[in-house]
């Protein structure tokens, strides 16, 4: 093949022809070849691919991923008969200290692709120790061998008010998940009616969102400094959060500007407290000001209406009247 030209073709046994640019053999349609053209064929092609540095190896099967079961894609036989196991792709959004009394038992929040979230829930004590040493917050992991099963309810504290719950075991199988995945940028569980949080369990964690309508005067304890807001759901009812520490101070001015233009927000980890009858911000709690969601249309009517009624004190008389409750 030496002095020909790039992109010229050399004839061999007149059905057959190599091209330099790929080293690709192809059939002339007229014929098949003969088995001492195949034979020049394997030999040509292997010095080819030596010339070029390559090497001739076997074809490998292409494994397809794990297929990550999705938490809200729940089946028949997860609610009937002994749990299943599956593979997942999750995200640790939260990693709650282990139970101090005897140490054999750890919550963890988990989040997948969509944003769906779940509680999983490690037991004894060196299975623990285990998984409190390997998994780490807002590290994406490939898990195997986990079992979902139901949610136990009231009988038992969850941090989360779901139909399923996992659970981490001696023959979950970890490992980090270095594939770059573009997770969720916020929860899909979201509620926009704020009248449901009356039927969740004491402390449960919620994500919410709804419109700054008031907010109260800064109050200073010995906790922290905390601020109480008035806030609107989708349906034109107002509610109450309190707001804690670090999320006040860093975020004064958006504060300020979603009073005065009704802004949207979005709350993820609040907690509830039947007693107090409000919504108060956790240590893992994050506010989104003026969120890009797909659910901020059902706010578009509301704030109109309370930007053309400009007075806020139908919030006032909300909150003096909660405060003598």
């Amino acid at each position: 093949m030496e002095g020909r030209g790039f992109g010229e073709s050399q004839a061999l046994d007149g059905r057959w022809r190599i091209h330099p640019i790929n080293g690709r053999w192809r059939i002339h349609p007229a014929s098949r070849p003969s088995m001492e053209v195949r034979a020049r064929q394997s030999s040509a092609e292997a010095f080819i691919l030596s010339m070029e540095g390559g090497v001739h190896q076997p074809r490998q099967l292409r494994l397809h991923p794990v297929d990550g079961r999705l938490f809200d894609d729940y089946r028949d036989e997860d609610f009937y008969g002994l749990p299943r196991k599956y593979s997942i792709v999750a995200r640790v959004e939260v990693k709650f200290p282990i139970e101090p009394r005897f140490r054999d038992r750890q919550h963890f929040i988990l989040s997948d692709i969509n944003g769906a979230k779940i509680e999983a829930i490690t037991y004894m004590y060196e299975t623990v120790k285990h998984f409190d040493n390997l998994l780490h917050e807002k590290h994406d992991y490939k898990m195997h061998n986990v079992k979902f099963s139901l949610h136990p309810g009231e009988f038992n504290f969850r941090h989360l008010n779901g139909p399923m719950e996992l659970c981490l075991d001696q023959q979950t199988i970890v490992e980090p998940y270095t594939v770059p995945i573009q997770m969720a940028p916020f929860p899909k569980q979201i509620l926009l009616n704020l009248a449901d949080i009356a039927e969740l369990p004491n402390r449960t964690l919620v994500d919410i969102m709804a419109i700054v309508v008031h907010l109260d005067t800064i109050h200073r304890t010995m906790w922290g400094p905390f601020r109480k807001i008035v806030i609107m759901d989708a349906r034109g009812y107002l509610h109450i959060i309190k707001v804690w520490g670090d999320l006040l101070n860093k975020n004064a001015l958006r504060w300020a500007l979603a009073k005065e233009d009704y802004g949207i927000i979005i709350g993820t980890m609040f907690r509830r407290f039947r007693r107090q009858e409000c919504l108060e911000s956790s240590d893992h709690t994050a506010i989104h000001f003026n969120p890009f969601h797909h659910n901020t249309h059902h706010f578009g009517p509301i704030q109109r209406a309370l930007v053309a009624r400009n007075n806020r004190q139908f919030a006032v008389t909300f909150l003096e009247e909660q405060r003598r409750r």
